[in-house]
C-alpha cells in the first residue's frame, strides 16, 4: 500500500521538473515560440530588450535549479516530500499571482495564457492530493 501512494510522490516530482525545465527553456529562448513565452508571463514587448535578456537569464537558472530540487527529491520520496510542500505553498501560489497581476496589466486574457493558468491549478491540486497521500498518518495505515 505505501508503495502505491509513493509512486503519487514521484509523479509529482516528474511532472514539476518537466514543467519546470520547459519554462526555463522557453524563458532562455522566447523567439522560439513567442506564443508560449507571452503564456507564460512574458512582456511580448522585451522579447527582444536586453535588460528583459538579463532578467530572463537569471530567472531560467533558477528555475532549472528548482527542477533539479525535484529529481533530487525523487530519488527519496518520502523522506524529501518537503520540496513537495515547498512547491505547493510559495511556488505555484506566487507563479498564479504573477499571471493575475499581468493579466490586469494585459488588460486580456490570450487563450494559452488560460490555459496556462488552468494547467497551474491542475498540477497544485495534484501535488495537494501527493502530499497528503503521503503523510504520516496515512503511511501508517
Amino acid at each position: 500500500m505505501i508503495r502505491k501512494h509513493v509512486v503519487f510522490l514521484r509523479i509529482s516530482y516528474w511532472i514539476g521538473a518537466i514543467l519546470d525545465a520547459k519554462a526555463a527553456l522557453i524563458m532562455l529562448f522566447p523567439n522560439l515560440i513567442p506564443q508560449v513565452y507571452v503564456a507564460i508571463g512574458g512582456d511580448p514587448g522585451a522579447i527582444d530588450s536586453v535588460e528583459a535578456e538579463s532578467f530572463r537569464m537569471l530567472a531560467s537558472v533558477m528555475v532549472f535549479a528548482w527542477t533539479c530540487l525535484l529529481i533530487w527529491a525523487d530519488r527519496k520520496p518520502l523522506e524529501r516530500k518537503g520540496v513537495l510542500l515547498l512547491t505547493m505553498i510559495p511556488v505555484l501560489p506566487g507563479i498564479l499571482a504573477t499571471r493575475l497581476i499581468a493579466t490586469e496589466m494585459l488588460s486580456q486574457i490570450p487563450l494559452l495564457y488560460s490555459i496556462f493558468s488552468a494547467l497551474l491549478i491542475i498540477v497544485e491540486a495534484f501535488f495537494t492530493f501527493s502530499y497528503i497521500l503521503n503523510t504520516k498518518k496515512r503511511i501508517n495505515e
